[in-house]
C-alpha cells in the first residue's frame, strides 16, 4: 500500500497539477547571459573532444583526424531560473565526435553576472539523433524547480535510423547530486497516455524480482491489467506479468499501475522493458506499447 501511495503523489505531483509558488523560468535570455553561453566552455572528454571554449556558440575539434572532425554547439533551447545576480541556465547542447550520430545534452550552466561568466555544472546526455522540442522549468517551492524536456525519440524496439516521432517529456528534479530523472512521460505535457516512475530508461534494475510503476490511462486496461515484458534485442521474451491497475480502471483518466517481473538469473546486460495496452479484439490498429532499455544486473 505503501508504494501505491508513493506513485500516486510522484504523479499527482507531475501531472495532475502545479500548484506554483513564485515566478516560473524566462527562456529569452538575457543579453549579459546570452554573451557568457556564447563564450562558456564546454567538457566533452566523452567524446574525444577535452576542454573546449566555445566561439560564438561552436566549436570544432579533432579525435586523431588531420582536420576538425567533431563539433560542439549551442541548440538555441535554454531555461533560466534566476535570483539576483545569479542564474542557474539550462541549454540544449549537439555534438558530435566523427561519428554518425550527433549526441544531445542537457547542460547545467551556473551564471554570474559579477563576473559575466557561465561555467558547466553538469551535463546529461538526452539522446542520439533526437528532436527536442523545449526546455522549460517549472517552480515547485520558494526554493525548488524542476526542469522539463519536451522532446521526440523512438521506442526502444526501433532502429536508430527511424526518424524520431515519439513525443515523450523528461522530468528532471534537483537533487543533491544535481539534476535527477523523476518521471518520463509518453506524450507531450497536454496530450499523455502514460506516466513513468520506475524504472527510467538505463536505469539498472535490482537483482531479482523488481517492480514496474507508473500510471496509464484508463484504455490500456483490460480487466484492470495490461501486459509488460522483459525482451532481449532479438525479440525473445525472457519475462513477463500484467501491469495491474491501483485503483479503478474503467476511466480516461490516469490510472497507477504495478507489474512485479523476475529476469532469469542468467540473463544480464541491457534488454527492453515492454509496456504494451491490452488489446482483447486483437485487431493490429488497436495495437500499442512503449518500451526502452533498462540493464540487468
Amino acid at each position: 500500500m505503501k508504494n501505491i501511495i508513493i506513485v500516486v503523489a510522484i504523479i499527482v505531483l507531475a501531472y495532475v497539477g502545479y500548484q506554483l509558488i513564485g515566478v516560473p523560468s524566462i527562456t529569452t535570455l538575457p543579453k549579459g547571459i546570452e554573451a557568457a553561453l556564447q563564450g562558456a566552455a564546454l567538457d566533452m572528454t566523452d567524446l574525444g573532444g577535452g576542454e573546449l571554449v566555445l566561439k560564438d556558440g561552436t566549436a570544432e575539434f579533432s579525435t586523431g583526424a588531420d582536420t576538425p572532425n567533431g563539433f560542439v554547439r549551442l541548440a538555441g533551447k535554454n531555461t533560466i531560473v534566476e535570483n539576483g545576480e545569479v542564474a542557474d541556465v539550462f541549454s540544449i547542447v549537439e555534438a558530435n565526435g566523427g561519428g554518425t550520430g550527433t549526441f544531445i545534452y542537457l547542460v547545467h550552466f551556473a551564471y554570474t553576472a559579477v563576473s559575466g561568466t557561465a561555467i558547466e555544472q553538469q551535463k546529461i546526455m538526452l539522446g542520439d539523433r533526437i528532436a527536442v522540442d523545449s526546455v522549460t522549468t517549472e517552480i515547485t517551492s520558494p526554493s525548488t524547480y524542476d526542469v522539463l524536456v519536451a522532446l521526440k525519440d523512438r521506442e526502444g524496439t526501433e532502429p536508430m535510423t527511424a526518424v524520431p516521432q515519439v513525443p515523450m517529456v523528461l522530468q528532471f528534479t534537483r537533487g543533491t547530486n544535481g539534476l535527477e530523472l523523476k518521471t518520463l512521460t509518453y506524450g507531450t505535457a497536454n496530450d499523455y497516455d502514460m506516466v513513468l516512475v520506475s524504472p527510467l530508461p538505463g536505469t539498472t534494475v535490482p537483482v531479482g524480482e523488481f517492480q514496474v510503476q507508473g500510471a496509464a490511462r484508463g484504455m490500456w486496461y483490460f480487466e484492470a491489467s495490461f501486459p509488460t515484458e522483459i525482451q532481449t534485442f532479438s525479440g525473445e521474451v525472457i519475462a513477463q506479468s500484467p501491469a495491474e491497475a491501483q485503483g479503478e480502471w474503467m476511466t480516461d483518466e490516469l490510472v497507477p499501475f504495478i507489474a512485479k517481473l523476475l529476469p532469469p538469473s542468467t540473463s544480464h546486460g541491457p534488454h527492453l522493458l515492454v509496456l504494451r495496452k491490452d488489446n482483447p479484439s486483437g485487431e493490429p490498429q488497436f495495437d500499442k506499447s512503449h518500451s526502452f532499455i533498462i540493464e540487468l544486473p
